[in-house]
């Protein structure tokens, strides 16, 4: 049986949800597009390369505000892409 947080249980017909959205499922090439050409390239690269180690929030593809190992490699996951 399948119940609601307050224990209520729910009938089967309401146990499945569908959505769908227009938004590009994370993480989206636009964030790894640093020098806006709509291609995930060697320029990007590059740019991101010498902001690696700083603090700069526009490379900090994963928010925890270091550019660090764990943004190159979301980075390296959107190499390619052109959008």
């Amino acid at each position: 049986t399948v119940a609601d947080t307050s224990g209520a249980p729910i009938d089967d017909r309401f146990t499945s949800v569908t959505f769908s959205t227009d938004r590009p499922e994370y993480p989206f090439a636009e964030i790894a597009d640093f020098d806006a050409d709509r291609d995930v390239d060697f320029a990007d690269f590059l740019l991101f390369a010498r902001a690696y180690g700083g603090t700069d929030p526009r490379y900090d593809l994963d928010g925890d505000t270091h550019v660090a190992f764990s943004d190159f490699i979301l980075f390296a996951s959107l190499y390619g892409r052109t959008f």
